[in-house]
């Protein structure tokens, strides 16, 4: 029986997951699984379509650690990137409300405790800094570029990656090697996580 580690971008309109089992040679790409939805995207103001389309995502979600957690396939592990806004705007509650509700629904049918993960975290793990704007660097951009250039799937869209450099970062959670493309890992002291 395998373990997995699933990690989740949990957007509004275009969410995504990734599972990593746990002992993944990094670089093993075709031992990574994915998946991504479109749910329907009501009007702002029309609140009983917000909650159709949190239930569809949350449907999707369980449907997605059903296939690694408990039975003959394994046991998973969830992670979720955090929520970076600075302010509270409609779409940021939103998002938060749709991430509760994935995060009481993995926990009623899995047990699962779905824990954040900081986008920024995970994503100096991978590339050995912190990307922003500020520095010239676009975070996205980034990330994809150097998944793509360690073999990922060119497939791959932004939500795809980052739920997989959360799910690399879960890996490092739970005590075991996630894949980083950062230069001199090792060489400076906490610039590898293990």
């Amino acid at each position: 029986m395998k373990a997995w580690i699933i990690g989740f971008d949990l957007s509004l309109a275009a969410p995504a997951a990734a599972a990593i089992p746990i002992g993944w040679k990094p670089g093993s790409w075709r031992k990574v699984e994915t998946s991504i939805i479109k749910p329907p995207s009501p009007a702002t103001d029309d609140i009983e379509g917000q909650f159709k389309r949190y239930i569809t995502i949350a449907a999707w979600a369980i449907g997605f650690v059903g296939r690694f957690a408990g039975g003959a396939r394994g046991t998973a592990r969830v992670f979720r990137e955090s929520y970076g806004f600075n302010q509270n705007t409609k779409n940021g509650s939103r998002i938060m409300e749709s991430g509760g509700v994935v995060c009481c629904d993995l926990y009623r049918r899995f047990g699962c405790v779905v824990r954040p993960v900081a986008a920024s975290s995970a994503r100096k793990f991978l590339l050995g800094f912190n990307p922003s704007k500020r520095t010239g660097h676009d975070a996205k951009v980034e990330v994809r570029a150097a998944l793509y250039k360690a073999g990922a799937s060119k497939k791959w869209d932004d939500n795809i990656c980052d739920a997989f450099v959360v799910a690399n970062f879960g890996l490092t959670e739970v005590g075991t090697v996630g894949l980083t493309v950062a230069k001199n890992v090792g060489k400076k002291r906490g610039a590898a996580r293990r």
